[in-house]
């Protein structure tokens, strides 16, 4: 909302870069702090990591929410392969698996953008390689979409049931 703000002022330059602007690193991904200390009664509000991926919003966001969601799954019958998949991922895991996915799909992705390639783009984004992209792109969108439908912490949620039918109709 912050960065809505800024961007509607008349000073706004969209051609630079805005020191407040989202950053894959530190605002999506982050690296891995587990452990004892994540929650240490030492440790001050800065140096929580913020990041959507990050072990803090694993522990208060995605971890409880996942695990509604497999409890609402244990009684569901006829699941799909892929929500048969998602029962098989342990709560502690779906953030690195989240995060890991995130990442790698970034940087196969953004390979095209900054030009990293010797050879032609083309030969690498074939079209089975960006059918395959989308797909896991997919997949990550509309898996987060499902597990945050159960957090408690969401604002706007929808029937977990109809949470449930909607990601199996995508037919990842």
């Amino acid at each position: 909302m912050a960065l809505a703000k800024i961007q509607s002022q008349g000073t706004y330059d969209p051609s630079r870069k805005v020191a407040s602007a989202i950053q894959w690193s530190g605002d999506v991904l982050s690296k891995a702090h587990g452990g004892s200390k994540l929650w240490d009664t030492e440790k001050k509000p800065d140096n929580f990591d913020r990041a959507l991926f990050s072990d803090h919003q694993g522990e208060i966001l995605w971890q409880p929410a996942f695990a509604m969601l497999l409890d609402h799954l244990a009684g569901y019958s006829g699941a799909s392969q892929s929500l048969q998949d998602i029962v098989n991922i342990e709560p502690k895991s779906i953030v690195p698996r989240l995060r890991g996915t995130a990442s790698r799909l970034y940087s196969r992705a953004s390979k095209g953008i900054h030009h990293e390639f010797v050879l032609s783009i083309s030969s690498y984004y074939d079209d089975a390689t960006l059918a395959e992209l989308a797909n896991e792109t997919l997949w990550l969108v509309a898996t987060m979409g499902l597990i945050i439908n159960f957090s408690e912490n969401a604002a706007f949620r929808i029937n977990h049931n109809r949470a449930v039918t909607i990601y199996e109709e995508l037919g990842l």
